[in-house]
């Protein structure tokens, strides 16, 4: 990929820039991305059955990110922060990147 982008006239400046840190760059991007989507939700509940009165067979659930989920009657579960770990990685992959572009603009 990165050889591709270097012959490309668009992108010819990749060239005078080091490959060991385009690539590294490259590694960061591809497991920051892979971070990000890598959230996956399991659950397993047991009960135990019991017979109740009940207005209403059932209840619907609708699952979302910004609310994770949603009753039919109403009620709301928030969503958990994830963020707050996967912060310190962001600011380690901002920094490098900011870095690497400083050195772009130095070179030109």
């Amino acid at each position: 990929m990165l050889t591709q982008a270097k012959n490309t006239e668009a992108k010819k400046w990749l060239s005078d820039v080091s490959s060991v840190a385009l690539q590294q760059s490259l590694r960061h991007l591809d497991l920051a991305y892979k971070n990000f989507f890598n959230y996956f939700l399991s659950f397993v509940v047991e009960v135990e059955p019991s017979l109740t009165s009940a207005k209403s067979q059932s209840i619907g659930i609708d699952l979302g990110i910004k609310t994770f989920a949603v009753m039919s009657n109403g009620k709301k579960v928030q969503s958990p922060d994830y963020s707050k770990k996967v912060r310190p990685q962001n600011s380690q992959v901002t920094a490098k990147i900011s870095t690497v572009s400083e050195r772009l603009k130095e070179k030109k």
